[in-house]
């Protein structure tokens, strides 16, 4: 059985990775945490500092930290055609690395995003896409969806066994802003009642 910690043990990396083995994959917040924003030379995105976790295995959890900020070229756009890359945060079982990447979508007149790579070789989270629009010279921020709320290509790292989904909390938040856009249509519309009265 793997312990961590006890005293006066050495221990590998596998029994680090089973500390980790209950947090789940993602960021650890959606603030400035590995967050992605408009390069500022022609078609380029940077990466802000942040923390990510991912899973080497069920029993094996890693954590891999970007300690700067990160900027990443794009390819050049299509004159016809848009296309939609990917910001990955990547663990690479293979090399036995992490790193961040831009995956190259195809070009298309309705461009979408393949799903992250989660296998025996490698443990993928998407923080963000980029639309990378015909005859495009530069990334501006509409042109790029946060993905890092998603808990099917990202989501908030957290302890599997007492966290909270996000998509839990998104729900309850959707709910809450559609039951006040309703109360205010009822107000305007009780206002129009009483003013043609």
């Amino acid at each position: 059985m793997i312990c961590f910690p006890l005293d006066n043990t050495r221990y590998e990396a596998k029994e680090m990775g089973a500390y980790l083995c209950t947090r789940t994959r993602g960021v650890f917040s959606a603030d400035d945490n590995l967050a992605v924003s408009p390069g500022t030379e022609g078609l380029s995105v940077v990466v802000s500092p942040g923390i990510a976790w991912f899973k080497w295995s069920e029993y094996w959890g890693t954590a891999a930290v970007q300690e700067k900020s990160l900027t990443l070229k794009l390819d050049a756009a299509d004159g016809a055609l848009d296309r939609l890359d990917v910001v990955v945060g990547r663990l690479d079982k293979v090399g036995n690395l992490a790193d961040i990447s831009i995956r190259k979508g195809a070009f298309s007149s309705a461009p979408a995003i393949t799903d992250p790579v989660r296998d025996e070789s490698a443990d993928e989270i998407y923080l963000s896409s980029v639309r990378v629009r015909a005859g495009a010279v530069s990334i501006t921020a509409e042109d790029i969806t946060d993905m890092r709320l998603n808990e099917e290509y990202c989501g908030l790292m957290r302890d599997g066994v007492t966290g909270i989904p996000t998509a839990q909390l998104q729900e309850q938040v959707q709910e809450l802003i559609d039951h006040l856009n309703e109360e205010i249509k009822g107000i305007e519309q009780g206002s129009e009642v009483m003013l043609k009265a």
